[in-house]
């Protein structure tokens, strides 16, 4: 499923969650889209999550596009794995990419509100 949006978006994974489906937004791309979180998916999640120390010695700061539990390839932006993944012919919900920070906080995001509950 898909629905144009204008160019030039932030497309970040939003990481919201309905239903089982993840909406990912991507950057510089003119459409939305929304993929089920498959176990190759999930399973590649969980290999980063595992490696993450020695992924980052090397592959630092870099977006990693991550399909059958092993590196296919890293760039210098989210952009370059995109296309990377999809010119290779990657289907949508059997690879992850990820860029590899140091610690947790390259894959945890933290919300914040300024609601008051009285």
């Amino acid at each position: 499923m898909s629905r144009r949006i204008s160019k030039g978006k932030e497309i970040r994974p939003t990481g919201k969650y309905d239903n089982q489906r993840k909406f990912c937004h991507f950057k510089n791309y003119d459409y939305l889209c929304s993929v089920k979180i498959s176990k190759p998916m999930n399973a590649n999640f969980e290999y980063f999550k595992k490696n993450l120390s020695e992924l980052y010695k090397k592959y630092p700061d870099r977006y990693l596009v991550l399909k059958d539990e092993e590196v296919k390839f890293d760039g210098a932006t989210f952009e370059e794995a995109l296309t990377f993944a999809t010119e290779n012919g990657f289907e949508l919900g059997t690879f992850l990419i990820q860029q590899c920070g140091a610690d947790s906080s390259c894959y945890t995001q933290v919300f914040h509100t300024r609601a008051i509950f009285a």
